[in-house]
């Protein structure tokens, strides 16, 4: 046979075997997002904070919409790509954002909104770094949510802190006033 034909057949035997025959990892479809709820509701009461998409993940904006006892009392698309991983309302109405909803190391990786929406504080992934003193591999390789954090992140000593597993280590993080520190 020509050594012209040989790359023609292989690519007719490839295009002959069905799809599900052929591993995930060399198909188009394993390369695609998972798209977090189109709506999600996050509360504290009397505060709750709902994250929405206006195009059905069309695009990767998101809104958040705060509310303190059923009234809304602020509005913000998000910077966020498809929304943060985590997010937590504090019962002073404080807003923590964790990471972003794909997988990347973040210039918002943290972002602190006030009860009147104010931001208080953004950090990126380099910022958490350097507070903690780690190597992105570090952070990286315990990871099971997202880029960095290894658990959801938790109210901490008292109502204003947040602490953030990551690394083998803890960040906290004060909602009040936007600082971090190695816990």
């Amino acid at each position: 046979m020509p050594k012209l034909l040989w790359p023609i057949l292989v690519f007719s035997l490839l295009l002959a075997i069905p799809s599900f025959v052929i591993p995930s990892f060399w198909r188009a479809d394993a390369d695609r997002l998972t798209h977090p709820p189109q709506q999600q509701t996050f509360s504290t009461p009397p505060y709750s904070l709902s994250i929405t998409t206006d195009d059905g993940w069309q695009t990767p904006t998101a809104v958040a919409t705060f509310y303190a006892a059923g009234n809304r009392r602020w509005q913000t698309t998000l910077p966020h790509e498809y929304g943060p991983r985590f997010t937590l309302v504090s019962a002073t109405g404080h807003v923590l954002f964790v990471d972003e909803y794909i997988n990347v190391a973040s210039p918002h990786a943290l972002t602190i909104l006030s009860p009147q929406g104010e931001h208080t504080a953004q950090y990126s992934f380099d910022d958490i770094q350097q507070t903690l003193n780690l190597r992105t591999s570090d952070l990286t390789q315990q990871a099971t949510s997202g880029w960095w954090v290894s658990n959801p992140p938790r109210i901490g000593d008292n109502e204003n802190q947040v602490l953030i597993e990551t690394g083998g280590t803890t960040l906290a993080v004060n909602l009040v006033t936007g600082a971090m520190t190695h816990h």
